[in-house]
């Protein structure tokens, strides 16, 4: 059988990839509420890497000027591809283009993935196409929204429960790393978006653990605890100082 059939699934979900990321091929940014937020703030994120910070905490050209701690804490994973993909040479709205482009991929291969094996590929397809062409994902890209970092988080969702379910299965250690990694991600990406998700990642992997396996759940458990831990480690460059200097913001009044 040629390849071509044998993985007709995968590529009927990316020709969806390719119908739902088809206006972003035309000039410009879209019209949306936050795209020029995040354009300006991948730019700053850029000048401090010019000046030689490579992790930035302060946007000191931003607030009309007088600066802010933006990047404390403000996810940076975003602006961190945006802005690497803007040192290589590509124009700002381009990058801001690809990444997007990215996100949307990334939601529709990892709902693939995620049901392609239990349910089958003609499951997969309908749940992919279903998660891909949902309202939020054409909202949030193309008619209000826009609000990016928010993208990438929510497209990682059903990547982040695939791999977790192949690292608690087959205890590969590159099923560790991609599972720690795609968490790890998901917290550099949208602070709200995480918290909500993590329960429902909890909840994912108790379902899990539970089904049929030799060796029971308590070790299935561990692993996705490794991997949990592992994605924070693999974070705290981020997260520790938010929290640490969280004290000295207005937050605590609210």
């Amino acid at each position: 059988m040629p390849k071509i059939l044998r993985h007709l699934g995968l590529v009927t979900v990316g020709l969806l990839v390719l119908l739902a990321v088809w206006p972003l091929f035309q000039a410009g940014l879209p019209n949306v509420a936050d795209a020029p937020i995040h354009l300006f703030r991948t730019a700053e994120w850029v000048r401090s890497w010019r000046a030689g910070i490579l992790l930035p905490r302060w946007a000191p050209n931003l607030a009309y000027g007088y600066g802010y701690p933006l990047f404390l804490f403000a996810p940076p994973l975003f602006y961190t591809l945006a802005g690497a993909l803007h040192i290589l040479g590509l124009s700002l709205t381009a990058s801001v283009k690809i990444v997007v482009i990215g996100c949307l991929a990334v939601a529709g291969g990892g709902m693939y993935a995620l049901l392609k094996r239990r349910h089958g590929p003609v499951a997969a397809v309908v749940a992919a196409a279903a998660y891909l062409l949902a309202p939020f994902f054409l909202r949030e890209t193309y008619l209000y929204g826009g609000n990016y970092p928010q993208l990438i988080a929510i497209a990682l969702f059903p990547a982040i429960l695939w791999a977790f379910e192949r690292w608690m299965e087959h205890s590969h250690p590159f099923d560790l790393l991609l599972a720690g990694g795609l968490y790890g991600a998901l917290l550099l990406s949208h602070n709200f978006q995480a918290l909500i998700f993590t329960p429902l990642l909890a909840v994912y992997v108790l379902v899990v653990a539970q089904s049929a396996a030799p060796e029971g759940p308590w070790r299935r458990l561990a692993r996705a605890g490794l991997a949990f831990v592992l994605g924070l480690g693999l974070t705290a460059f981020f997260w520790l100082p938010a929290l640490v200097e969280r004290q000295w913001t207005r937050a605590q009044e609210q």
